[in-house]
């Protein structure tokens, strides 16, 4: 990457102001400081690592949303459900994302939680569930998505289909 000296100087700036802002010593901002003031090109990702090149996929922003959203909904109707067999499913439960086979949907999963959103699904968005839940997660939601009204509407039938979708 190539800045000039105008957009070093701009970068600097705004470390510094960060260091005044969050009233903290944190080395990294130092690090840019220095590896931009010198023009340390080789070293300019370091700068920057905080930012990612592109935007966050929308495609895996809304499967999170739809996702967090569904296991909310099972929450809300939690007390109206009649069979205690049910609430036990391990399915009842979100159980986090895998870090290794999904690690875009757990790192926004947990953006949403510092952000207080899906308040319900609790402090299990911030796990890291060591299996690939993705293809049970999507099986779910589709079979959510096919039950009008949902929300607070959902009936002890429509929470048994989608606790038990079928993954194939």
């Amino acid at each position: 990457m190539k800045l000039s000296y105008a957009e070093r100087w701009i970068l600097i700036n705004q470390y510094r102001i960060l260091k005044l802002v969050t009233g903290e010593e944190n080395p990294r901002y130092d690090e840019a400081i220095t590896i931009l003031g010198n023009g340390y090109e080789e070293y300019y990702g370091r700068a920057e690592a905080e930012v990612s090149e592109s935007p966050f996929p929308q495609d895996i922003a809304d499967e999170v949303h739809d996702i967090l959203q569904m296991f909310c909904e099972l929450q809300w109707v939690k007390a109206q459900i009649e069979d205690s067999e049910l609430l036990k499913s391990p399915r009842y439960q979100f159980w986090g994302f895998d870090a290794n086979n999904n690690h875009e949907h757990l790192a926004y999963a947990r953006f949403l939680h510092r952000m207080n959103e899906y308040a319900e699904v609790g402090e299990r968005l911030e796990y890291n569930s060591h299996s690939d839940t993705i293809a049970t997660y999507f099986a779910m939601v589709r079979v959510w998505r096919s039950i009008k009204p949902g929300g607070i509407h959902l009936t002890t039938d429509d929470v048994r289909r989608i606790i038990e979708a079928d993954i194939s």
